[in-house]
């Protein structure tokens, strides 16, 4: 198996095992012996077991991040109002049950440098492109003015560490329940209709 093919097969192992195990009830050996190579091939590709994490880590947060870029589009001038439907494909999703175990674990290993600065970076990201789709469907009329971007994003991102809560206190099924949140959220931030659209209904 070519480099390239061993990490990404290394990830995918771990990534599962993480989230099903833990973080400290899963063995690089047993990684390794899943991904089907030694324990030295696997720290030639990661230097350390919280190198392999942090690397599970970014690469569940570029898929879930993906999943999200692709609803924003799809809002085109609006592209907040493309996460209803973001919130609802996630939830569809069998994979996101384990990015967001993923999240959850790594929360709580957050003492450990490597780790924080990986959560740091990951969510700093993520408010970023919620803030700039805030600011792009304020601007295009479909939020309020008197909103700030930033805290929209915040409030969004709430709703997706809840969605983390939620897994863990009532398995995959509690996602689906966060679909209206973020719809009523929505519905909260949207301009009131003007006089003139009031008159004609």
């Amino acid at each position: 198996m070519a480099g390239a093919e061993r990490r990404e097969a290394i990830l995918g192992v771990a990534r599962r095992l993480f989230a099903r195990q833990g973080y400290h009830g899963t063995s690089t050996g047993e990684i390794a012996r899943a991904a089907g190579c030694s324990e030295a091939v696997l720290y030639r590709h990661f230097p350390s077991k919280q190198a392999l994490f942090a690397a599970v880590l970014v690469r569940s947060a570029g898929q879930m991040r993906r999943h999200l870029e692709e609803a924003l589009a799809e809002g085109g001038d609006d592209p907040l109002g493309g996460l209803g439907q973001a919130f609802a494909t996630l939830a569809a999703d069998p994979d996101v049950p384990e990015h967001l175990r993923l999240r959850s674990l790594a929360v709580t290993m957050v003492d450990e440098p490597e780790i924080r600065e990986t959560l740091e970076e990951l969510h700093r990201g993520f408010r970023r492109l919620l803030t700039e789709a805030a600011r792009t469907s304020q601007r295009n009329g479909h939020v309020r003015a008197d909103v700030r971007p930033d805290h929209v994003g915040q409030l969004f991102s709430c709703i997706g560490f809840k969605a983390a809560f939620n897994l863990a206190l009532g398995g995959a099924a509690e996602l689906a329940r966060l679909t209206p949140v973020a719809a009523t959220l929505l519905d909260l931030l949207r301009p009131p209709p003007t006089a003139t659209a009031r008159e004609g209904s």
